[in-house]
């Protein structure tokens, strides 16, 4: 299996994002629960992106081709 490259965020720049599939995967490590999305931003590249709690909860419930962008502050 392929591993996906990490999404880094700059803080301050809007990145667009594009999910891959309708679910992301959600477990737990030592840092706590996570929610890993499958996401591409524009290119043909896709990435991993660990969604912070704030970004899960607006993602929740869009699938597959949902078209999001995210600014880190």
């Amino acid at each position: 299996m392929e591993q996906r490259p990490k999404l880094e965020l700059e803080i301050n720049k809007p990145t667009h994002i594009k999910l891959l599939f309708d679910e992301p995967i959600v477990g737990e490590s030592q840092y706590g629960k996570y929610y890993l999305f499958a996401c591409s931003n524009g290119n043909d590249v896709e990435y991993s992106f660990f969604a912070p709690d704030v970004v899960f909860e607006k993602l929740r419930g869009h699938g597959k081709g949902t078209e999001a962008i995210i600014t880190k502050l």
